[in-house]
């Protein structure tokens, strides 16, 4: 029944987004006209949202004018050089000293400062969506919380739910604005950030509810009282992975 019910709900949205596109029109002028290319531009200035944040000004400039070299489109230059920074980034996390709290301070910085280079202020989807399902966390599986709550199958398909909607309400934001658009935007982390949160409740379901039935499940339970949110959002914004993935438990 549970899995009946989120198949349901994916079948809904994905229904609801293809009407969207239908009644949009799909574009079939391929050619790039100084009028796309100024709306691409902007659409990317949108997505990046650098512009109240006048610190990435030098960075900027020098993506903008690197990829113009290169023949690329600064949004997408700005993720290569994203995705390569994560190795000289993961080598000095090695060389941190063994120290819990120091380690998920660097590994939120650097993740924030990913998002922030890459993706601007839109950075506030995946960030407010991470602290609200700490918070609702907190509240749904708190120790003062009724037992016979907690034992009830719909919460995590609730949390899934409320997550699948954030997501499509930024894909469906992105059709209206920029359909069959090519400008890099948030969507990307925030996928992935919702298969991560998805499992925390999962996991957090699990240590209230265990079963014989799934013992596999057990290992990775986890006790809503060990969660803080320094640790949890180093989980979420773990750099190495935030770009373009992978979601692990």
């Amino acid at each position: 029944k549970m899995a009946s019910t989120a198949l349901s709900t994916i079948v809904m949205v994905l229904m609801f987004s293809m009407a969207c596109g239908a009644f949009l029109g799909c574009p079939t002028d391929h050619e790039i006209t100084a009028e796309e290319t100024a709306k691409q531009l902007e659409l990317e200035e949108y997505f990046v949202g650098h512009t109240h944040l006048p610190f990435f000004k030098p960075i900027d400039d020098f993506v903008d004018n690197t990829a113009g070299l290169l023949g690329l489109q600064s949004n997408q230059f700005r993720y290569i050089l994203g995705m390569f920074a994560m190795f000289p980034l993961a080598l000095l996390h090695r060389l941190l000293p063994n120290n819990p709290t120091l380690k998920h301070l660097y590994t939120l910085s650097c993740g924030l400062f990913a998002s922030l280079y890459c993706f601007g202020t839109n950075t506030v989807v995946p960030l407010g969506s991470a602290v609200l399902v700490f918070v609702l966390l907190k509240v749904s599986f708190g120790s003062d919380t009724d037992e016979k709550y907690v034992k009830k199958k719909w919460i995590p398909v609730a949390y899934f739910s409320l997550l699948l909607a954030i997501l499509s309400g930024i894909h469906i934001h992105r059709m209206f604005i920029d359909y069959g658009g090519y400008t890099l935007d948030i969507s990307g982390p925030q996928m992935i950030i919702t298969i991560k949160l998805c499992q925390v409740v999962w996991n957090v379901y699990d240590f209230r509810n265990k079963s014989e039935k799934y013992r596999h499940r057990n290992a990775n339970a986890l006790d809503v009282k060990d969660l803080n949110l320094l640790s949890f959002l180093a989980y979420i914004f773990f750099f190495p992975g935030y770009l373009a993935g992978p979601a692990f438990e």
